[in-house]
């Protein structure tokens, strides 16, 4: 097994990620050591880069989404063995995988699904448990609703997007409608399962009533909440649900949605590792998701693998996230 690990890490936001020789970290009771074969980008990591205020005295290893082999355990060990391929986004607070090899609690990690590769694999995640929570735990959605329920997805071309189509067709049963922005995006919505897809950069309350459509019980903005908040409390069902990822900058009112006794929820996909560390959520949710990719009820999102891990590929892999066009979610190969 090896001793160190080679990490692709940043001093400071303005330069570029060097490559780092770390010395061998120790093995927690409940960690996984995992030899890294694929990685998938997404914004929190050119967020938390443009984040590191001063130079750091140890490099930051950022990067939440990956696929690889468990090569060592830690004794507490209980649901995973040396040589299984598994796939997990990680905590927050811990070195990324933007490396080799990489620490892991074992709560954290799913057995990867067996008929998907490692690139396929490490894009799903982040992403997935995001749209797993945001549907199932903060807009309350059932699992095959009794009543014909409407799901709006803002900004439904990325990642969480993607999962969310996704799951709220095959397990909940929901009509979806999509904003998209450009032509490839929405022809890759609607084969993910969307129902309705509408202009992203148009006004979307003008387009539900030029369509009759009905109000959205639930609502999942995957785009910027200050940009969309009042356009989703008018557009929101009465008793029905708005939920955000993105951080707001402005001040809202929320008493605009009293009168429809409509609630609005924040998503986070690191809450949980954080304030509840000994948890199996992660876990079980992916785990869902590996039963559900390998039956095909559902697919990756990935659309694009920018190269083997290097600082020129992940500079190239943020500036596509950082145009916001991206369509599913990019990948790279750890060699």
């Amino acid at each position: 097994m090896t001793t160190s690990i080679q990490a692709l890490a940043y001093h400071h936001p303005s330069e570029p990620p060097q490559w780092h020789t770390l010395p061998m970290p120790a093995i927690a009771p409940h960690d996984l050591f995992i030899e890294i074969e694929a990685l998938g980008v997404n914004p929190i990591d050119y967020k938390l880069r443009h984040n590191l205020k001063t130079p750091k005295p140890r490099p930051k290893i950022l990067g939440w989404d990956a696929a690889g082999t468990v090569v060592a355990k830690g004794n507490a060990v209980s649901r995973f063995q040396c040589g299984e391929r598994v796939f997990y986004a990680g905590h927050l607070h811990r070195d990324g995988c933007y490396a080799s090899h990489q620490l892991v609690d074992e709560r954290l990690v799913a057995h990867a699904p067996k008929q998907l590769s490692a690139e396929h694999c490490a894009v799903i995640p982040l992403t997935g448990i995001t749209a797993w929570e945001a549907l199932f735990y903060r807009l309350g959605i059932r699992e095959q609703e009794e009543k014909q329920q409407q799901l709006l997805i803002i900004g439904a071309g990325g990642g969480v997007g993607s999962m969310a189509i996704q799951l709220a067709k095959q397990v909940a049963g929901l009509d979806v409608t999509a904003t998209v922005s450009h032509a490839k995006a929405r022809q890759w919505c609607h084969q993910l399962g969307a129902d309705i897809c509408l202009d992203h950069e148009q006004d979307l309350v003008t387009q539900y009533h030029d369509m009759g459509l009905t109000a959205p019980d639930y609502i999942l903005c995957c785009a910027n909440t200050d940009t969309y908040f009042d356009t989703m409390a008018t557009l929101v069902a009465s008793e029905g649900a708005i939920c955000a990822l993105v951080d707001t900058q402005q001040a809202h009112d929320l008493q605009t949605l009293k009168a429809k006794s409509a609630r609005f929820v924040w998503e986070f996909m690191f809450t949980h590792p954080i304030h509840s560390p000994t948890s199996w959520r992660h876990h079980d949710i992916l785990q869902s998701l590996s039963q559900l990719l390998d039956s095909q009820s559902i697919i990756s999102s990935w659309q694009q693998t920018v190269g083997p891990l290097s600082p020129d590929a992940i500079t190239q892999a943020h500036a596509q996230l950082i145009t916001t066009h991206t369509v599913g979610k990019i990948a790279l190969t750890a060699r």
